[in-house]
């Protein structure tokens, strides 16, 4: 039979409260995962979500705006990073969109 004493659960709860204190670590924003592409924005499965097919490596990318934003149907390029942390939007690989331009492309039906 073990015997817990006051002061080892004082003891325990201390330790316990000092992990829960820890501030989460984040990446600084200059060594995030940098990512590049273009191709032709379509809507997501969920409303509001955007999502491109980049030309160059034929991934699927749920981009993130802040500001403005691209219509569905425009062929785009952008910049931005990768997105940490859960979202709603279900498709690609999800980014956090820093900079973008359009791009003199007509995007098809269903590209």
């Amino acid at each position: 039979m073990r015997i817990v004493t006051a002061a080892g659960v004082a003891l325990a709860l201390a330790a316990l409260c000092t992990c829960a204190q820890t501030p989460a670590q984040t990446v600084p924003a200059e060594k995030a995962d940098l990512v590049r592409g273009s191709g032709c924005v379509r809507s997501g499965v969920e409303a509001g979500c955007l999502v491109v097919t980049a030309t160059q490596d034929k991934k699927d990318y749920n981009l993130f705006f802040s500001g403005a934003k691209p219509a569905a149907g425009t062929a785009i390029s952008f910049e931005g990073t990768l997105h940490q942390g859960p979202t709603f939007c279900m498709q690609g690989t999800p980014v956090r969109v820093t900079t973008w331009s359009h791009v003199d492309t007509s995007c098809a039906a269903g590209r």
